[in-house]
């Protein structure tokens, strides 16, 4: 290479979210029926590459179209939405586990006149890392 930035940017590792290892996760949640806890979960990393490396999973909230039909047509409601994520950094063939605590209260919709709204019903939770396969829990609220 013949600069620092255009070879970092040849080898896909400054910004765009690609990394020069493979990871596989596993996640799942506690109790998935929430009346005023917090919603627990952890995923299982494991690095499957031939480099140590981050690996950020991120969570989001998809809602229901049970939900979606009872916010109508009141105010926008998102595909789905960040709620939270966290970062590990793996050796090769190693593992890691992250846990989220995710308060309830994040999972609450802004209305139209800009309060938060809790809708009773299905919320899809969506691990992510951002390509590759997703995997998800329903809980109920």
């Amino acid at each position: 290479c013949g600069c620092v930035t255009n070879c970092l940017r040849d080898h896909r590792t400054v910004g765009d979210g690609l990394s020069l290892t493979t990871f596989s996760h596993s996640c799942k949640c506690g109790d998935t029926t929430l009346d005023d806890s917090d919603i627990t979960c952890s995923c299982d990393i494991k690095n499957t590459g031939n480099m140590a490396g981050d690996e950020v999973v991120m969570v989001y909230d998809a809602l229901s179209q049970a939900v979606r039909s009872a916010v109508g047509k009141s105010h926008p409601v998102p595909i789905k939405r960040l709620v939270d994520f966290e970062r590990a950094t793996i050796a090769v063939g190693g593992s890691s586990t992250v846990q989220f605590t995710i308060p309830k209260q994040s999972l609450a919709i802004t209305t139209a006149d800009g309060s938060k709204k809790l809708y009773s019903g299905e919320h899809e939770l969506v691990f992510s890392r951002g390509n590759g396969n997703d995997s998800s829990v329903k809980v109920t609220i």
